[in-house]
């Protein structure tokens, strides 16, 4: 049973890192983008903190209501920290660092999290999945400068796609919601 829902959560995962690559290929043709400054930010992942909620969904509650792993691709240690932090109701209100090694430097380390399965979010860890993600994650991992030219690149040509100018534009007041 285990092997069986390990399997499907593989296949869920590959799905999530091709979606994402079609996404930003269909906007932009560079797979760079995926997974340095895609619209799930896995190299801005490396500052930061998030919302238990945004994340949650890689645990479940059990019948006493504590939360239970079942991203097996998550380190179980770091799974226990996230866990602890985010058990309490208030769970939607508590952050936490996106990256558990250097949260207020931007840097290449959320690269290597990835690599000892410390992702924070499930679509980041899924870039440990897919052959042409994983090796992007490599070389960035090992070379800071790299990941600091690239990202910048990168972030550059996002920042442009289907930019809203004028009346169909705005400057939202608060980014969660629409003035």
């Amino acid at each position: 049973m285990d092997y069986a829902r390990n399997s499907l959560q593989t296949s869920n995962k590959r799905k999530q890192v091709l979606a994402v690559i079609v996404i930003i290929n269909n906007r932009v043709c560079y797979l760079d983008e995926t997974v340095l400054a895609n619209s799930k930010g896995s190299g801005a992942h490396t500052i930061g903190a998030s919302h238990c909620n945004a994340f949650n969904g890689r645990f479940k509650r059990d019948s006493k209501g504590s939360f239970e792993l079942i991203d097996a691709s998550l380190d179980k240690s770091y799974a226990e920290t996230l866990m602890n932090k985010c058990s309490s109701s208030e769970s939607s209100s508590l952050t936490v660092s996106n990256d558990p090694e250097t949260s207020s430097t931007f840097d290449n380390q959320y690269y290597r999290n990835l690599e000892t399965h410390k992702g924070l979010f499930q679509t980041d860890s899924a870039l440990m999945e897919d052959d042409r993600t994983r090796k992007m994650v490599e070389a960035l991992a090992s070379d800071e400068e790299s990941f600091f030219q690239r990202w910048s690149e990168s972030f550059v040509k996002l920042s442009m796609v289907g930019v809203r100018v004028g009346e169909d534009g705005e400057i939202r007041r608060t980014c969660s919601s629409v003035n």
